[in-house]
């Protein structure tokens, strides 16, 4: 995930990160909080189970300067 954050940082134009993480990996959820990922609050429907509901997290200090 670093790579991830500095590439996005370092070789796009990106002002944040919005993965989404399944409500049901608190662990996955857990390691994203410990990386600067936060809860947005919003929730999004993936594939043919509406059960299935990932989280959608937010990570707004990949720019830390205008490019």
């Amino acid at each position: 995930m670093d790579a991830a954050i500095g590439f996005a940082r370092d070789d796009t134009d990106a002002a944040r990160l919005m993965p989404g993480v399944h409500e049901g990996r608190p662990r996955a959820r857990a390691g994203s909080r410990r990386l600067g990922f936060a809860d947005t609050g919003s929730v999004i429907r993936s594939g043919p189970d509406p059960a299935e509901k990932p989280h959608v997290l937010g990570h707004q200090h990949v720019r830390t300067t205008p490019v």
